[in-house]
C-alpha cells in the first residue's frame, strides 16, 4: 500500500527508488548497487538494514512475514509471478499456477516439436513445487499433460462455470452456439 515512490540518481551515479507509506515515511529503498536497503518502520524509530542478494529473495522473506506460521494458500495468475516464487515451498502454504494462454512460443500448434513459452518455462520445470496447475480449458489441460507430464495435480476450471438463467431471446438461438468476448489469438485456443 505504498502512497507514492521516488526515483532519484546520486552524485556517484547510484540511482535510487525510495518507496513511502500514506504517513510519508520511507519504507523501502531499492539502488542500483545491488543492495537493497529495507527501511522497517516500528513505533516511532527507524531501522537500516542492508539486503544483499535476488530480489526474489527478499520477496520470499516478505510472504514469510506476510504469512507468518498460518496456513495459506497462494494463487498465482501471472506466470512473470509464478516463476517469482516457483522455489517458495512451506509446509504451511499451498500454490496454485492459473496458465491463461497456450505453453508454446507464439501460441504454436505441434505440441511436440514447438518450444515452449520462454516465461514458462522455469515454471513448468519446477511444477513439483506447486499443489495445482489450473487451466481454462480441457484442450490446454490435454496439452499441457501430454507435452510436460507435470508432477503437480492438472485441473481444469473453465471461466464460465455456471450458465445464466434463460431468457426469451435466448430460447431462440441454437443450443450449441454461443459468444466469446476475446482477443482472437492463436494462444487463447478458441
Amino acid at each position: 500500500g505504498d502512497a507514492y515512490k521516488v526515483d532519484r540518481r546520486d552524485k556517484d551515479g547510484v540511482e535510487r527508488r525510495t518507496y513511502f507509506d500514506s504517513a510519508g515515511r520511507p519504507y523501502l529503498v531499492v539502488d542500483s548497487a545491488k543492495s537493497i536497503r529495507v527501511t522497517l518502520l516500528s513505533r516511532g524509530f527507524r531501522k537500516r538494514i542492508v539486503f544483499q542478494g535476488a530480489m526474489h529473495q527478499l520477496k520470499h522473506l516478505w510472504l514469510d512475514a506476510l504469512v507468518g506460521g498460518q496456513h495459506a494458500m497462494l494463487t498465482f495468475d501471472d506466470n512473470r509471478v509464478a516463476r517469482t516464487f516457483k522455489d517458495y515451498v512451506r509446509p504451511n502454504v499451498g500454490k496454485v499456477f492459473v496458465q491463461h494462454v497456450n505453453h508454446l512460443e507464439g501460441g504454436r500448434s505441434n505440441n511436440v516439436s514447438d518450444p515452449l513459452r520462454k516465461t514458462y518455462r522455469d515454471v513448468f520445470r519446477a511444477s513439483g513445487n506447486f499443489d495445482a496447475i489450473v487451466t481454462l480449458s480441457t484442450r490446454q489441460e490435454e496439452k499441457l499433460r501430454e507435452r510436460l507430464e507435470p508432477s503437480c495435480r492438472v485441473v481444469t476450471v473453465p471461466n464460465v462455470n455456471f450458465p445464466p438463467a434463460m431468457s426469451e431471446s435466448d430460447e431462440r438461438r441454437a443450443p450449441r452456439t454461443g459468444i466469446v468476448v476475446t482477443r482472437h489469438a492463436p494462444e487463447k485456443q478458441l
